[in-house]
């Protein structure tokens, strides 16, 4: 290819985790006069992706690619095509880009990177970037109005004034959702004033609170603020968003005062990120928010229709990705059981996540659907519709009789998250009483036992663990709470209080 040809002078090849970087790479480079593709912003739905990767590829002078952590198949595709270009003569096709501390590839290991890894300080990245492409052989011509990247972005390495997701962590389980992480990215970055707003609506069971905590965790270094607010309750709604006004040093004496200090703050600040998690209430939530911002909200309802916001409606999983789940999760290998399994489940994620955990705990998969035949027969049904609640709870009754039959400290457990309710359960601060299980008084006042049976409620996808500790869990809460047997081992019926 003559240089006549290039229309650009580097294409930026990143993993999905690492957009944040892709665009500030993007933004400062064309901030210096380069000329940059990027996913994000040059390649738009209905686009087939592999030959804009290609055009990309060919039409750009360089590629730079961002060193992953992260195993993607399309990246390192791409990255092998640079490869290739570099082999057959192409002048420093590849220039790889080290952000973190990810492992090279062999096939790229020879080649000398851009190192950004562990910097901090904004101007030192910038100054190693542009020193890393200034021997680049002579631009290519700009045609069109230049900085399309006009809009600042926040440099990924800088620290986060404040970042708060009540203990969520991400799901290494996610799956099946990247088509609409993009979307709820493009729309939020569009800067419309009405996608400031985006509420991801839908059943439980569906994965919505996941959505967000994906979110989050995907591209939260392009927020200065992060604040995760418990909103299904009016006291925690307004509790959790008044404390963001602490953390931010505002002054009030009184909740109201916080409200109004807090809403003139973010009234004046950019890249900050509020999310409201399990939402009903729009006239409780909404006056919380400044008239006018240029912050981004996240909203997970299961309230179809949000003033002021856009909706996006989640739906069950496709069947290749719930199929793909149950292989990966579940060890299950055979594609006709996995594919009548997962229709059977109607591809809920929180269904699938039941089965899968018991599967891979040892019970056959054919048994398993042998179970669900015996006890939920409707869920064979052809034609049938969707019917959420019997789903779930047909896929809890499997589960709990084989959680009972591994572990009864493990059942009193349950029950009690489950009288107790969704929030964070601190099992140190619970005092036994007269009457309850002695596997209960054992699992709340002896360190061993307790982590034996908090270890399988997490192995069955149930009241989890927070920020890593045995000592708190959370109810993972579906729909609604299922039908279960009233009796654990013993034939003793466990009781708690408050």
């Amino acid at each position: 290819m003559s240089d006549t040809e290039y229309t650009a002078d580097f294409f930026i090849s990143h993993a999905d985790a690492d957009v944040q970087w892709a665009e500030w790479l993007a933004f400062e480079l064309e901030s210096a006069g380069y000329g940059v593709i990027l996913k994000a912003w040059d390649f738009r739905p209905g686009d087939d992706l592999l030959d804009k990767i290609d055009e990309a590829l060919s039409t750009s002078r360089h590629t730079l690619h961002i060193l992953s952590a992260e195993n993607d198949a399309e990246v390192a595709a791409r990255t092998a095509a640079a490869r290739y270009q570099g082999l057959q003569g192409k002048e420093r096709a590849l220039i790889p880009v080290r952000v973190n501390e990810a492992n090279v590839s062999a096939a790229i290991g020879t080649l000398m990177s851009i190192d950004l890894s562990g910097l901090d300080a904004e101007d030192e990245a910038r100054r190693r970037l542009l020193a890393g492409v200034a021997e680049c052989v002579e631009r290519v011509a700009r045609t069109g109005f230049p900085g399309k990247s006009a809009k600042q972005v926040r440099f990924p390495g800088a620290e986060q004034e404040v970042c708060q997701l009540r203990g969520h962590r991400p799901d290494p389980r996610f799956i099946g959702r990247d088509d609409l992480m993009t979307e709820l990215y493009r729309a939020l970055r569009t800067d419309r004033p009405a996608a400031a707003i985006q509420a991801i609506t839908g059943l439980g069971g569906l994965g919505k609170t996941q959505v967000a905590v994906e979110f989050a965790f995907r591209h939260g270094a392009a927020y200065d603020v992060v604040w995760w607010v418990r909103a299904e309750d009016p006291t925690t709604l307004r509790g959790d968003y008044t404390e963001l006004a602490t953390e931010l040093g505002l002054p009030f004496e009184k909740d109201d005062q916080a409200i109004a200090a807090l809403r003139q703050s973010l009234r004046r600040r950019k890249n900050w990120l509020l999310i409201f998690d399990n939402a009903e209430d729009p006239d409780g939530l909404l006056p919380l928010l400044p008239e006018r911002h240029t912050g981004h909200v996240l909203i997970t309802s299961r309230r179809p229709e949000w003033p002021h916001a856009e909706i996006r409606t989640l739906d069950v999983l496709p069947v290749p990705a719930a199929v793909e789940y149950l292989r990966q999760w579940g060890g299950v290998t055979n594609a006709g059981t996995a594919s009548e399994l997962a229709e059977a489940l109607g591809c809920l994620p929180l269904a699938l996540a039941q089965a899968a955990s018991v599967i891979a705990d040892g019970m056959a998969a054919t048994d398993y659907l042998g179970q669900l035949h015996e006890q939920s027969p409707e869920l064979f049904v052809q034609g049938r519709t969707g019917n959420h609640q019997v789903t779930i709870a047909s896929t809890w009754r499997v589960a709990f009789d084989r959680l009972a039959e591994q572990s009864p400290a493990a059942v009193a457990l349950f029950r009690l998250a489950a009288f107790l309710g969704a929030e964070a359960i601190p099992l140190d601060r619970v005092v036994p009483v007269p009457g309850m299980p002695d596997e209960l008084t054992e699992a709340l006042t002896a360190p061993l036992p307790r982590m034996r049976a908090t270890k399988a409620l997490r192995e069955y996808s149930w009241p989890r663990p927070v920020t890593g500790s045995c000592r708190s869990i959370a109810w993972c809460r579906p729909s609604r709470a299922p039908s279960w047997p009233r009796t654990n081992p013993g034939g003793r019926g466990s009781r708690s209080r408050r």
